[in-house]
């Protein structure tokens, strides 16, 4: 599991860097145009080494990376134009590829409060799915971000009060959750920061 945390924590120190080579460029300190393609990097390589041990949720969570990637716009810039691009996001289809991508994060969350059974997800599992849920039809990043929020704290309390039931919920995928979080908090204090605005 070294390898897992190490790589999460170079992911993330890379990010960081890229932000204050922008900043020092003279742009903002951003760095959220790439975070989907770092994160489905870093599920394809995780997948890699520990497929066997949860492959439902590795397939989930290559399926909401991988459809994320889709309406990217840095990955779209290698296909369109600025004009294709600007039809693009106008069509309808990008709430249709945001609600199946997230309908995939929200049934691998929904999976890990089953599979655990943990005293205190009935207090968690609605707020995590509604915040979430109503946070990306609605485009409402900080709802979305704060729901994400609990879930990682009924992740970090689970596995700091039953580790030795971790393999129901294996500790590489912690690490594939604590980067997404990650994600998403330098994304949203982007948007604060700079007035950026997501779709």
């Amino acid at each position: 599991m070294e390898r897992e945390r190490k790589t999460v924590f170079l992911a993330a120190l890379s990010l960081m860097m890229y932000g204050l080579v922008s900043a020092l460029g003279g742009g903002p300190f951003a760095f959220f145009p790439i975070n989907e393609i770092i994160f489905i990097f870093i599920v394809i390589y995780f997948a890699a080494l520990n497929f066997s041990k949860a492959k439902t949720s590795y397939l989930l969570l290559l399926g909401f990376a991988t459809i994320s990637l889709l309406y990217n716009q840095l990955f779209l810039n290698f296909f369109m134009n600025s004009e294709q691009m600007v039809g693009f996001y106008k069509n309808p289809l990008i709430l249709k590829l945001k609600i199946a991508s997230y309908s995939l994060l929200l049934i691998e969350i929904t999976r890990f409060y089953y599979k655990t059974n943990w005293k205190y997800h009935v207090y968690t599992l609605p707020p995590v799915l509604l915040f979430i849920g109503f946070g990306v039809y609605f485009n409402l990043y900080l709802i979305q971000t704060l729901g994400l929020l609990i879930f990682i704290g009924t992740l970090y309390f689970y596995y700091k009060n039953t580790a030795n039931e971790s393999e129901i919920y294996p500790k590489s995928l912690f690490y594939i959750w604590y980067f997404y979080t990650f994600l998403k908090l330098s994304s949203l204090l982007t948007m604060y920061l700079y007035d950026f605005r997501f779709d």
